[in-house]
C-alpha cells in the first residue's frame, strides 16, 4: 500500500498514479481547492458564516477573560488596589455579554457594523479550509475506491 507520508516516494509497487493522488491528498492543489471554494453550496456558505461567527465572538470573549485572569494574578501577587480588580471584572463581564448578544440572529445588523472587516478574513479563511478538506476527502475516496 501507498505510503500516508507526503514526502514519501513510490515504492516498486506503487504506481506513478497512485502516487500523484498521493501528493495531491497531502498538498492539495490551490488551483483545485481555489475551484472548490468557488462552487460552495449555499448551505455550506451559510454554516461556514455561522461557525466564522462564533469563533470570533468565541474567542474575543476567551481573550478578555484571559486578561481577567491575568490581572487577577497580578492583584493577588502585588496587592494591587481592589478597584482594579472589580472594574477589570466588569469590563470582562460586560464584553462577554456583547459577545452573547451578537450570536443572536436579531443582533446580525449590529455584528455586521463592529465585526465586517474580520469577518470577511475570517470567512475567506473557513472558505479554504473548508475546500481543502473536501479535496482531501474526495481523493481519500476515490483512492480507496480503487
Amino acid at each position: 500500500p501507498p505510503s500516508a507520508s507526503s514526502n514519501a516516494r513510490p515504492s516498486s509497487t506503487q504506481t506513478s498514479t497512485d502516487f500523484g493522488e498521493s501528493s495531491m491528498l497531502a498538498g492539495t492543489s490551490s488551483t483545485l481547492v481555489d475551484a472548490v471554494k468557488n462552487n460552495l453550496t449555499a448551505s455550506q456558505m451559510r454554516w461556514i458564516s455561522v461557525i466564522t461567527r462564533g469563533i470570533i465572538l468565541n474567542a474575543i470573549a476567551f481573550c478578555t477573560t484571559i486578561l481577567f485572569g491575568f490581572l487577577t494574578f497580578y492583584y493577588f501577587r502585588n496587592q494591587a488596589p481592589l478597584y482594579v480588580l472589580y472594574s477589570s471584572w466588569s469590563v470582562d463581564m460586560f464584553i462577554n455579554s456583547v459577545c452573547l448578544y451578537l450570536n443572536f440572529a436579531f443582533a446580525t445588523n449590529l455584528y455586521n457594523c463592529c465585526c465586517a472587516c474580520c469577518h470577511r478574513r475570517c470567512q475567506t479563511l473557513m472558505e479554504y479550509c473548508a475546500a481543502r478538506q473536501i479535496v482531501r476527502e474526495h481523493a481519500a475516496s476515490v483512492k480507496q475506491g480503487n
